[in-house]
Protein backbone atom coordinates (compact mmCIF):
# COMPACT_ATOMS: atom_id res chain seq x y z
CA UNK A 1 0.00 0.00 0.00
CA UNK A 2 2.79 2.34 0.88
CA UNK A 3 4.66 1.72 -2.41
CA UNK A 4 1.53 2.09 -4.18
CA UNK A 5 1.42 5.55 -2.75
CA UNK A 6 5.09 6.43 -3.73
CA UNK A 7 4.91 5.50 -6.57
CA UNK A 8 1.37 7.53 -7.29
CA UNK A 9 3.31 10.56 -6.09
CA UNK A 10 6.26 9.95 -8.12
CA UNK A 11 3.99 9.51 -11.17
CA UNK A 12 1.54 12.94 -10.32
CA UNK A 13 4.84 14.84 -10.15
CA UNK A 14 6.57 13.97 -13.16
CA UNK A 15 3.19 14.36 -14.95
CA UNK A 16 2.88 17.86 -13.42
CA UNK A 17 7.03 18.22 -14.88
CA UNK A 18 5.91 17.66 -18.48
CA UNK A 19 2.77 20.21 -17.61
CA UNK A 20 5.11 22.95 -16.71
CA UNK A 21 7.51 22.43 -19.70
CA UNK A 22 4.97 22.57 -21.89
CA UNK A 23 3.57 25.93 -20.37
CA UNK A 24 7.01 27.14 -20.17
CA UNK A 25 7.15 26.46 -24.68
CA UNK A 26 4.07 28.02 -25.30
CA UNK A 27 4.98 31.13 -22.75
CA UNK A 28 1.88 30.97 -20.31
CA UNK A 29 4.53 31.41 -16.98
CA UNK A 30 7.25 33.77 -17.26
CA UNK A 31 9.13 32.67 -14.40
CA UNK A 32 11.45 29.31 -14.00
CA UNK A 33 9.47 26.61 -12.11
CA UNK A 34 11.77 23.80 -10.29
CA UNK A 35 9.84 20.92 -9.65
CA UNK A 36 11.14 19.02 -6.92
CA UNK A 37 9.89 15.20 -6.30
CA UNK A 38 10.64 13.14 -3.21
CA UNK A 39 11.21 9.69 -4.52
CA UNK A 40 12.29 8.81 -1.33
CA UNK A 41 13.00 10.34 1.78
CA UNK A 42 17.32 9.93 1.15
CA UNK A 43 17.37 12.03 -2.33
CA UNK A 44 15.16 13.92 -4.54
CA UNK A 45 14.60 14.56 -8.13
CA UNK A 46 15.42 18.15 -9.81
CA UNK A 47 13.76 18.64 -12.95
CA UNK A 48 15.62 21.15 -15.59
CA UNK A 49 13.10 23.46 -17.21
CA UNK A 50 14.01 25.52 -20.71
CA UNK A 51 14.42 28.51 -18.67
CA UNK A 52 16.12 27.63 -15.65
CA UNK A 53 19.83 27.96 -17.41
CA UNK A 54 19.12 31.33 -18.58
CA UNK A 55 17.68 32.11 -15.35
CA UNK A 56 20.91 30.56 -13.94
CA UNK A 57 23.01 32.48 -16.23
CA UNK A 58 21.16 36.09 -15.27
CA UNK A 59 21.51 35.61 -11.99
CA UNK A 60 25.18 34.98 -11.71
CA UNK A 61 25.54 38.43 -14.04
CA UNK A 62 23.19 40.06 -11.70
CA UNK A 63 25.60 38.23 -8.69
CA UNK A 64 28.90 39.44 -11.16
CA UNK A 65 27.53 42.91 -11.03
CA UNK A 66 26.51 43.26 -7.48
CA UNK A 67 30.25 41.97 -6.56
CA UNK A 68 32.10 44.40 -9.03
CA UNK A 69 29.69 47.40 -7.32
CA UNK A 70 29.98 46.76 -3.89
CA UNK A 71 34.01 46.08 -4.79
CA UNK A 72 33.78 49.43 -6.53
CA UNK A 73 31.84 50.45 -3.16
CA UNK A 74 34.62 49.17 -1.00
CA UNK A 75 37.30 50.92 -3.24
CA UNK A 76 35.67 54.11 -2.93
CA UNK A 77 35.48 53.82 0.57
CA UNK A 78 39.06 52.93 0.74
CA UNK A 79 40.23 55.82 -1.04
CA UNK A 80 37.83 58.64 0.59
CA UNK A 81 39.99 58.36 3.51
CA UNK A 82 42.79 58.39 1.91
CA UNK A 83 41.67 61.52 -0.54
CA UNK A 84 40.26 63.16 3.53
CA UNK A 85 43.22 63.06 4.91
CA UNK A 86 45.66 64.39 1.74
CA UNK A 87 43.08 67.59 2.22
CA UNK A 88 43.65 67.56 5.69
CA UNK A 89 47.14 67.52 5.12
CA UNK A 90 47.66 70.59 2.57
CA UNK A 91 45.31 72.75 4.98
CA UNK A 92 47.52 72.22 7.58
CA UNK A 93 50.82 72.90 5.67
CA UNK A 94 48.91 75.83 4.15
CA UNK A 95 48.14 77.16 7.89
CA UNK A 96 51.47 76.40 8.99
CA UNK A 97 53.12 78.30 6.28
CA UNK A 98 50.75 81.11 6.89
CA UNK A 99 51.59 80.86 10.67
CA UNK A 100 55.57 81.56 9.56
CA UNK A 101 54.64 84.18 7.65
CA UNK A 102 53.02 86.31 10.28
CA UNK A 103 56.33 84.73 12.67
CA UNK A 104 58.67 86.34 10.02
CA UNK A 105 57.11 89.73 10.33
CA UNK A 106 56.95 89.88 13.66
CA UNK A 107 60.45 88.81 13.91
CA UNK A 108 61.45 91.75 11.79
CA UNK A 109 59.02 93.93 13.26
CA UNK A 110 60.83 93.19 17.03
CA UNK A 111 64.06 93.16 15.50
CA UNK A 112 63.96 97.09 14.02
CA UNK A 113 62.32 98.25 17.71
CA UNK A 114 65.55 96.24 18.96
CA UNK A 115 67.93 97.75 17.13
CA UNK A 116 66.09 101.55 17.53
CA UNK A 117 66.29 100.89 21.49
CA UNK A 118 69.94 99.58 21.21
CA UNK A 119 72.77 102.35 21.15
CA UNK A 120 73.55 102.43 18.02
CA UNK A 121 70.07 103.19 16.96
CA UNK A 122 69.75 106.26 19.86
CA UNK A 123 73.21 107.58 18.05
CA UNK A 124 71.84 107.24 14.16
CA UNK A 125 68.23 108.88 15.43
CA UNK A 126 70.00 111.74 17.50
CA UNK A 127 71.96 112.32 14.41
CA UNK A 128 68.93 112.27 12.04
CA UNK A 129 67.37 114.57 14.22
CA UNK A 130 70.42 116.86 14.24
CA UNK A 131 70.72 116.62 10.45
CA UNK A 132 67.15 117.86 10.56
CA UNK A 133 67.68 120.65 12.66
CA UNK A 134 70.43 121.91 10.46
CA UNK A 135 68.32 121.47 7.26
CA UNK A 136 65.52 123.61 9.14
CA UNK A 137 68.03 126.06 10.28
CA UNK A 138 69.48 126.61 6.92
CA UNK A 139 66.04 126.88 5.27
CA UNK A 140 64.69 129.29 7.30
CA UNK A 141 68.03 131.42 7.33
CA UNK A 142 67.85 131.20 3.44
CA UNK A 143 64.26 132.23 3.60
CA UNK A 144 65.38 135.21 6.32
CA UNK A 145 67.96 136.14 3.65
CA UNK A 146 65.89 135.78 0.88
CA UNK A 147 63.49 137.90 1.86
CA UNK A 148 65.86 140.51 2.98
CA UNK A 149 66.80 140.91 -0.56
CA UNK A 150 63.66 141.47 -1.63
CA UNK A 151 62.70 143.94 0.49
CA UNK A 152 66.23 145.99 -0.16
CA UNK A 153 66.49 145.66 -4.01
CA UNK A 154 63.98 148.41 -4.34
CA UNK A 155 66.89 150.89 -2.60
CA UNK A 156 69.75 149.92 -5.49
CA UNK A 157 68.22 152.41 -7.84
CA UNK A 158 68.29 155.40 -5.48
CA UNK A 159 71.91 154.12 -4.62
CA UNK A 160 72.80 154.26 -8.40
CA UNK A 161 71.00 157.70 -8.37
CA UNK A 162 73.03 158.91 -5.81
CA UNK A 163 76.25 158.09 -7.35
CA UNK A 164 75.60 159.15 -10.48
CA UNK A 165 74.03 162.74 -9.29
CA UNK A 166 77.68 162.83 -7.29
CA UNK A 167 79.81 162.44 -10.17
CA UNK A 168 77.80 165.07 -12.11
CA UNK A 169 77.75 168.11 -9.52
CA UNK A 170 81.06 166.76 -8.32
CA UNK A 171 82.30 170.70 -8.83
CA UNK A 172 79.62 171.91 -7.00
CA UNK A 173 80.53 173.28 -3.98
CA UNK A 174 76.68 172.71 -2.07
CA UNK A 175 76.50 169.10 -3.57
CA UNK A 176 79.80 168.69 -1.64
CA UNK A 177 78.16 168.84 1.28
CA UNK A 178 76.12 166.23 0.74
CA UNK A 179 78.78 163.70 -0.97
CA UNK A 180 78.90 161.60 2.34
CA UNK A 181 75.46 160.76 1.37
CA UNK A 182 75.83 158.46 -1.10
CA UNK A 183 78.77 156.35 1.19
CA UNK A 184 76.20 156.44 4.39
CA UNK A 185 73.47 154.73 2.46
CA UNK A 186 76.27 152.07 0.81
CA UNK A 187 77.67 151.10 4.15
CA UNK A 188 73.92 150.83 5.29
CA UNK A 189 73.33 148.15 2.59
CA UNK A 190 76.59 147.03 3.59
CA UNK A 191 75.34 146.37 7.11
CA UNK A 192 72.15 144.95 6.19
CA UNK A 193 74.26 141.71 4.37
CA UNK A 194 74.11 143.30 0.23
CA UNK A 195 77.53 143.07 -1.33
CA UNK A 196 78.98 144.33 -4.75
CA UNK A 197 80.16 141.87 -7.25
CA UNK A 198 82.07 142.46 -10.34
CA UNK A 199 82.93 140.96 -13.24
CA UNK A 200 86.33 140.92 -15.24
CA UNK A 201 86.77 140.65 -18.66
CA UNK A 202 87.32 137.43 -20.60
CA UNK A 203 85.36 135.85 -17.57
CA UNK A 204 82.65 132.99 -18.87
CA UNK A 205 79.43 134.08 -18.51
CA UNK A 206 76.80 133.08 -15.81
CA UNK A 207 72.88 133.63 -16.79
CA UNK A 208 72.15 134.13 -13.00
CA UNK A 209 75.23 136.80 -12.13
CA UNK A 210 75.14 138.77 -15.50
CA UNK A 211 73.00 140.27 -18.31
CA UNK A 212 73.74 140.81 -21.82
CA UNK A 213 73.31 144.30 -22.59
CA UNK A 214 75.35 144.01 -25.90
CA UNK A 215 77.14 141.01 -28.22
CA UNK A 216 80.20 141.81 -30.69
CA UNK A 217 82.81 139.79 -32.54
CA UNK A 218 86.26 139.77 -30.92
CA UNK A 219 89.23 138.15 -32.33
CA UNK A 220 90.89 138.16 -28.92
CA UNK A 221 88.13 136.98 -26.42
CA UNK A 222 86.36 133.76 -26.93
CA UNK A 223 82.98 133.05 -28.02
CA UNK A 224 80.59 133.19 -24.66
CA UNK A 225 83.04 135.69 -22.47
CA UNK A 226 82.96 138.76 -21.61
CA UNK A 227 84.55 141.75 -23.65
CA UNK A 228 83.86 144.82 -21.08
CA UNK A 229 81.58 144.91 -17.82
CA UNK A 230 79.59 147.74 -17.89
CA UNK A 231 78.63 147.54 -14.45
CA UNK A 232 78.56 146.03 -11.46
CA UNK A 233 76.03 143.54 -9.61
CA UNK A 234 74.77 143.33 -5.79
CA UNK A 235 74.27 140.37 -3.52
CA UNK A 236 72.98 139.29 -0.18
CA UNK A 237 74.75 135.75 1.12
CA UNK A 238 74.79 134.52 -2.52
CA UNK A 239 71.07 135.69 -3.34
CA UNK A 240 71.68 138.08 -6.42
CA UNK A 241 69.54 140.98 -6.08
CA UNK A 242 70.86 142.50 -9.61
CA UNK A 243 73.08 141.49 -12.23
CA UNK A 244 75.88 142.83 -13.46
CA UNK A 245 75.46 144.40 -17.15
CA UNK A 246 78.11 143.02 -20.00
CA UNK A 247 79.49 142.88 -23.13
CA UNK A 248 79.76 139.45 -24.27
CA UNK A 249 81.35 138.38 -27.16
CA UNK A 250 80.56 136.19 -30.42
CA UNK A 251 83.96 135.00 -31.33
CA UNK A 252 85.88 135.97 -34.40
CA UNK A 253 84.13 137.20 -37.15
CA UNK A 254 86.08 135.26 -39.61
CA UNK A 255 85.43 132.32 -37.70
CA UNK A 256 81.74 132.95 -37.59
CA UNK A 257 81.91 133.90 -41.18
CA UNK A 258 83.48 130.29 -42.00
CA UNK A 259 80.91 128.64 -39.87
CA UNK A 260 78.08 129.56 -41.75
CA UNK A 261 79.25 129.06 -45.06
CA UNK A 262 80.07 125.19 -44.18
CA UNK A 263 76.54 125.62 -42.91
CA UNK A 264 75.28 126.34 -45.95
CA UNK A 265 77.15 124.06 -47.91
CA UNK A 266 76.53 121.31 -45.42
CA UNK A 267 72.31 122.48 -46.48
CA UNK A 268 72.67 122.97 -50.09
CA UNK A 269 74.61 119.27 -50.43
CA UNK A 270 71.54 117.97 -48.05
CA UNK A 271 69.09 119.31 -50.55
CA UNK A 272 70.64 118.43 -53.47
CA UNK A 273 70.89 114.58 -51.81
CA UNK A 274 67.37 114.75 -50.88
CA UNK A 275 66.07 115.89 -54.63
CA UNK A 276 68.13 113.23 -56.14
CA UNK A 277 66.63 110.51 -54.20
CA UNK A 278 63.19 111.97 -54.78
CA UNK A 279 63.91 111.70 -58.41
CA UNK A 280 65.24 108.27 -58.16
CA UNK A 281 61.90 107.21 -56.50
CA UNK A 282 60.14 109.05 -59.24
CA UNK A 283 61.85 107.16 -62.25
CA UNK A 284 61.48 104.02 -59.98
CA UNK A 285 58.12 104.27 -60.07
CA UNK A 286 57.60 105.20 -64.04
CA UNK A 287 59.67 101.87 -64.90
CA UNK A 288 57.93 99.76 -62.72
CA UNK A 289 54.34 101.19 -64.53
CA UNK A 290 55.89 100.44 -67.80
CA UNK A 291 56.49 97.08 -67.05
CA UNK A 292 53.23 96.76 -65.77
CA UNK A 293 51.06 97.44 -68.96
Amino acid sequence: MIASCKLLTAVALLVLSELTTYADSFGLVSTSVQPVGTISPSFTIVRPTKHSSALFAEGEASNDTDESSSNAGEEEEKEDPVSAEVKELKDQIAQMESTLKQKNRDLSNLEDLADNNSEIGYARKVAEMEGYRRSKNAASADSKDIARATVLQPFLPILDDIKSKAEVYSGDEFAKGYSALGSDFSNTLKNLGVSEFAVTEGETINFLRTKTIKEEYSDTIAKGCVITPLSTGYELKGNVMRQADVIVSLGSEADAKAAAEAKAEAEAEAKAAAEAKAAEEVSVGDGSSEGAE
